[in-house]
């Protein structure tokens, strides 16, 4: 978490802080381990009114590296997945989730990209089970969309006061994101009764 925050200062003070979190962004889709809105929501604070193109320039860099992670799965997957997968959660992991995936298809996807389940590992299998692009890229617009740009709308309105109402907003999803660093798999398909690991803190401010 200190890294986070340490490169989210970075990025704020930097001239290229936009372009920055569009890498970031495409590498926290790829293989990334990374909660994105911990380093977008510095960057909207300093300058609210930017806080649109904060998340526009997230939601991109996001979409490039979701197509980079189809192709992959799709083509690539034989020569560097299973080093992707080993990044992302581990082979138990990402086998789950391709079942999950094989049953709900669209859905699946979507609920990945609005909870702490690993995104990496949607983006990848989406890939490799040939699932449609149009779909893929949809799910990954709507999912991505409404956390990057709906965080925007927030700051805009709210200020600091709106990270308090994500950080409650992610403790009380029932999905449990294992640190990489810790060695666990992180949960891939919805548990009943587990609890949400690894909010960001919310910092404190008052309402405009």
């Amino acid at each position: 978490m200190r890294r986070t925050v340490l490169l989210a200062r970075r990025l704020t003070r930097s001239r290229h802080g936009q372009a920055g979190l569009f890498v970031l962004s495409a590498a926290e889709t790829v293989f990334l381990p990374l909660v994105l809105e911990a380093v977008m929501a510095p960057m909207m604070l300093v300058d609210r009114r930017r806080a649109w193109t904060t998340g526009i320039v997230a939601l991109a860099g996001c979409v490039l590296g979701a197509l980079i992670a189809y192709f992959v799965g799709a083509w690539l997957y034989d020569w560097i997945g299973d080093d992707l997968v080993g990044l992302t959660g581990g082979q138990q992991a990402f086998a789950e989730f391709k079942d999950f995936m094989q049953l709900h298809g669209f859905w699946a996807i979507l609920l990945a990209g609005l909870t702490p389940i690993p995104f990496q590992l949607a983006v990848l299998a989406s890939g490799v089970t040939g699932y449609s692009l149009p779909g893929f890229l949809a799910a990954v617009l709507l999912a991505r969309g409404m956390r990057y740009l709906g965080m925007a709308a927030l700051i805009a309105w709210l200020g600091a006061d709106a990270l308090k109402l994500f950080s409650r907003w992610r403790r009380m999803l029932p999905w449990r994101k294992s640190r990489a660093a810790g060695g666990k798999e992180p949960q891939t398909v919805p548990q009943h009764g587990a609890t949400e690991a690894g909010a960001p803190e919310a910092q404190e401010g008052s309402r405009p």
